[in-house]
């Protein structure tokens, strides 16, 4: 008897879909690599003390890190902090602008919520979101507006949990566009009962304010095409994991101390990634704040701590290709992303939207990438370089549920 993930008939016939019509990445293809960090220095319970040294190691080595490197173009990696709204602390705030003035760094939206309402949820978002810009310079600005990206707390966008917990709002899609999210980057969410039923894909979604999870299905980015819905979801590398022990598990892009990159996981994002053309857009997601993740740099300075160690060289060593780290969101793209992500629906592509079947192999340009805090890397690489050397292109793949975060805490 096959026994199937938990929630796999969410997931399951979308990712099977996804994988008839999947196409091997090809030699010369660019790579693009997003990371987004869930990043909650404050979570766990930790004090004041703790929240500080957590923030100090990360603007002590980061730096470092995106100093030594480049993209084909010649610009440093950003890294992406999804900072959450309940843990403001503007000296915090501070210390990211100061790296985002660098332009090794970049700022976006993180919240948990659970059920207080529509009114505390627009007024928690728009009084931070205009904190962000005003008293720290953040987030960006398109067509005289602050737009944003953003990652939803505990995995509940647009109230998708079963019991109702943590969001409570079923036109939580619509409130993010009225507040200037351009994209969404929660996906995926793996075993949990939150995970989208559209995978490894690039795609617009239209919100239905009296259902849950509108992110269920949605349309295709087309290079060129304008946007029709009301918020794209740019997702991160979702299928089984064949390799590395005895039982398949699913893999989601997580970065963790208990699960690294290897020269198998890495080849099993570029297979897995949204595409639109040649290009790849592999969106990996970690906590980097927490301790268990960075390691202690301080402590033992001899050895490197996951965030000291950098992925940005993964992708080129994996399919000898360009990668293209450290560039924008498509929305902030002053003509291709523009153009393919630009313009609001009409009522007649909003009725498109809602129809299920849709074909996931067209991806938009999506995020800016750069280095991800992860030990080991530059082994696994070296693996990937060698094995594409002796066997070609041959490929084959797996993660567990994201553990459940606890809003007080906010560790997931």
């Amino acid at each position: 008897m096959i026994t199937l993930p938990r929630n796999a008939q969410l997931w399951l016939p979308g990712y099977l879909r996804n994988r008839l019509s999947a196409k091997s990445p090809s030699r010369g293809s660019r790579v693009w690599v997003a990371i987004a960090d869930h990043w909650e220095p404050c979570g766990g319970g930790a004090t004041d003390e703790v929240a500080a040294e957590r923030v100090a190691r990360w603007v002590k080595h980061w730096p470092e890190i995106a100093n030594r490197h480049a993209d084909f173009t010649g610009r440093a990696p950003q890294y992406t902090f999804y900072y959450p709204q309940e843990e403001y602390r503007g000296e915090i705030l501070d210390a990211l602008a100061k790296m985002k003035q660098a332009g090794i760094a970049d700022v976006d939206v993180h919240i948990h919520h659970d059920g207080e309402g529509q009114q505390n949820f627009v007024d928690r978002m728009s009084g931070y979101i205009e904190t962000l810009v005003t008293r720290h310079g953040l987030l960006r600005q398109s067509n005289g507006r602050t737009v944003f990206g953003f990652i939803h707390g505990n995995w509940a966008l647009d109230n998708s949990r079963p019991d109702g917990k943590w969001c409570g709002l079923n036109n939580e899609i619509t409130l993010l566009r009225n507040l200037g999210c351009y994209a969404d980057f929660t996906m995926p969410s793996g075993s949990s009962p939150t995970q989208s039923r559209t995978v490894n894909s690039i795609y617009w979604v239209c919100d239905d304010p009296l259902k849950p999870r509108s992110y269920d299905y949605g349309v295709p980015v087309k290079p060129g095409a304008p946007g029709k819905g009301d918020l794209l979801m740019i997702t991160g590398p979702f299928g089984l994991r064949w390799a590395e022990r005895l039982v398949p598990r699913v893999e989601t892009g997580e970065i963790a101390s208990q699960d690294l990159p290897s020269a198998y996981r890495i080849e099993r994002w570029l297979e897995l990634a949204p595409r639109l053309g040649n290009d790849i857009f592999i969106k990996l997601y970690t906590h980097g704040a927490q301790d268990r993740n960075v390691g202690e740099a301080d402590a033992q300075p001899d050895t490197k701590p996951i965030s000291r160690v950098d992925l940005g060289q993964a992708p080129r060593h994996a399919c000898d290709c360009k990668a293209g780290a450290g560039q924008e969101h498509p929305g902030h793209r002053k003509q291709t992303g523009a153009e393919a992500v630009g313009k609001r629906p009409t009522d007649e592509t909003k009725r498109e939207i809602q129809e299920p079947g849709h074909r996931e192999d067209q991806r938009n340009r999506a995020a800016r990438g750069g280095e991800v805090p992860l030990q080991r890397f530059n082994e696994g690489a070296e693996r990937v370089r060698a094995a594409k050397s002796d066997e070609g292109d041959g490929k084959r793949a797996g993660d567990d549920e994201p553990a459940v975060e606890n809003p007080r805490a906010r560790v997931h």
